[in-house]
């Protein structure tokens, strides 16, 4: 990365108590906001590991039946 890309350092001692005030309120919100992203991640994964197990336990069970030609009973019994 280029120097130029880098925001410039800030003297802490330079600064008002203003605003150090509201750096420290935007980094207090930033970190809560990383929270929620974290939480929402942690909430999606859950969510696609237990779909996906979902998923795999009805096609273990459709094969499961088509091995044992089970499967077009099941359908005569619900046409019935």
């Amino acid at each position: 990365m280029s120097d130029k890309s880098r925001l410039p350092k800030v003297d802490e001692n330079v600064q008002s108590a203003t605003e150090k005030y509201f750096i420290r309120k935007a980094e207090a919100l930033r970190y809560k906001e990383g929270r929620k992203v974290a939480l929402l991640r942690n909430k999606n994964t859950i969510m696609g590991l237990g779909l996906f197990g979902a998923v795999l336990t009805i096609y273990g069970y459709t094969m499961y039946a088509v091995r044992r030609g089970k499967l077009l009973e099941d359908f005569d019994k619900v046409a019935e």
